[in-house]
């Protein structure tokens, strides 16, 4: 297996496909709108008093929030925050994975502008990496062919004295360690591999925040055989969220932050029809209409001009679901959230915030929020890449909880649900297609 290591900010890995560093710093904006280039800039008068820094990860994507407390002791001023999407490329047709990204200083929303740098190469080039990094990686090779630079850049203006919060949200499609093959998005994979570089906060003040915090919540890994972060005082727990904290934290010493995931089975992405995995579904309520319109068939249909409905916001509304065959120790399902056959549609239309999953099969309860994704986000030439994805048992139920309301109806809609991978047998095409859809509850309360 080849991993790609760099020297940026967040990494998660991959064979085949590409690798993508992330993190920011102060720098020179107008090098970079000139050149292209990145340099960071020391900014002596401007210290970090206090880093918040949230991790959600889960098998197949990484939500990371970092908020900055910054303290001005100096004279009013203006620079440029820059934030590097750096991608390590295998192949010459993958392209980057940061689903989204927003930048707000003191809670406003900032514009911000983007360079992008690509360079291609003849043959396949092994990155020289750092021997931090060794542990963390087990001293695997790391190749690539292309580089393919993003330079995100926030203007940010300082009063004298002046105390704000800087805050830097984004979400990433995982990569992993494969196997080889190239069935996007679930290659065959063993393990993932976070990082996280502090080392671009440096440049604020002395190069120190006097209060660090983190707060990983990996409940969503819950089926992984190992966890390992490099923080010694990682504890893997039933609860899924470790937390840290460290007062006069230096950002240079710590270099970076690591999370290994390994599981102890393969994934595997299936091929048409999506509800192949799915045995029978039974769902507690849908939308009325004139030939059915709002079917549950339509969860499967890979058509995303049709779409399955509940009136009354859908709050409450239960689906239950068993995985065909026995021997399965899990299924990872995809659910693209509103109607998104147009825009008008996709906002008028509710759409699920907070979803309750019950692992029936393994006594396993959590709730999990989606994304609120702006319309004109959503890839339509590969609408997978916008679904919230997530892993279940052989059985489940799951419950709306609560949505994000439509702005002229109160239906809430899903487009598909996919069904990306089994866990746990490598039989999985052997098993029949076709589902079927229960008039009744599929399990007791």
């Amino acid at each position: 297996m080849r991993i790609i290591l760099g020297i940026l900010c967040i990494i998660i890995f991959t064979f085949p496909r590409y690798q993508v560093f992330a993190n920011g710093g102060p720098g020179d904006g107008a090098s970079l709108l000139v050149g292209g280039s990145i340099s960071f800039i020391d900014t002596p008068d401007i210290y970090v008093e206090y880093e918040r820094l949230n991790i959600n990860i889960s098998p197949y994507s990484t939500v990371v929030s970092v908020e900055y407390t910054l303290v001005n002791t100096g004279a009013a001023l203006e620079l440029n925050y820059i934030f590097p999407v750096i991608n390590y490329v295998f192949e010459e047709y993958q392209d980057a994975s940061v689903r989204w990204i927003a930048f707000y200083d003191n809670g406003k929303k900032l514009t911000y502008s983007l360079v992008q740098e690509i360079e291609e190469h003849d043959d396949y080039i092994k990155l020289e990496t750092n021997p931090d990094y060794g542990n963390a990686l087990d001293g695997q090779e790391v190749w690539y062919r292309k580089t393919q630079n993003n330079y995100y850049s926030v203007n940010l203006p300082f009063d004298e004295g002046e105390i704000k919060t800087l805050t830097i949200t984004y979400k990433t499609d995982n990569s992993y360690t494969s196997a080889g093959t190239n069935k996007w998005p679930l290659d065959h994979y063993s393990n993932a591999v976070f990082m996280y570089d502090f080392r671009p906060a440096s440049y604020w003040g002395s190069g120190k925040a006097a209060l660090f915090e983190l707060r990983v919540d990996y409940t969503e890994l819950y089926f992984a055989r190992d966890i390992k972060m490099n923080i010694r005082e990682f504890r893997r727990d039933a609860f899924g969220v470790f937390t840290y904290s460290q007062e006069d934290f230096d950002f240079a010493d710590a270099g970076v932050f690591s999370i290994v995931v390994d599981y102890p089975f393969e994934y595997t992405a299936l091929d048409e029809p999506s509800a192949y995995a799915i045995g029978e579904i039974y769902v507690s309520q849908t939308l009325q209409s004139d030939n059915n319109r709002y079917s549950v068939h339509n969860l499967f249909d890979r058509n995303l001009g049709t779409v399955w409905a509940a009136d009354n916001n859908g709050i409450g509304t239960v689906f239950e679901i068993k995985i065909k065959g026995e021997s399965y120790e899990a299924l990872t399902l995809g659910i693209l959230n509103g109607f998104i056959r147009t825009e008008e549609l996709y906002y008028d239309n509710a759409r699920i915030k907070t979803l309750k999953i019950e692992e029936l099969s393994l006594g396993y309860e959590r709730v999990i929020e989606f994304a609120n994704i702006p319309y004109d986000q959503i890839l339509k030439e590969l609408p997978i890449a916008s679904a919230e994805i997530f892993e279940i048992g052989r059985n489940v139920r799951l419950t709306i909880l609560d949505v994000y309301p439509g702005r002229k109806y109160n239906d809430v809609c899903i487009s598909q649900i996919y069904t990306l991978g089994f866990a746990g047998d490598s039989n999985w095409n052997r098993v029949s297609p076709g589902y079927i859809v229960s008039e009744t509850p599929l399990f007791d309360e």
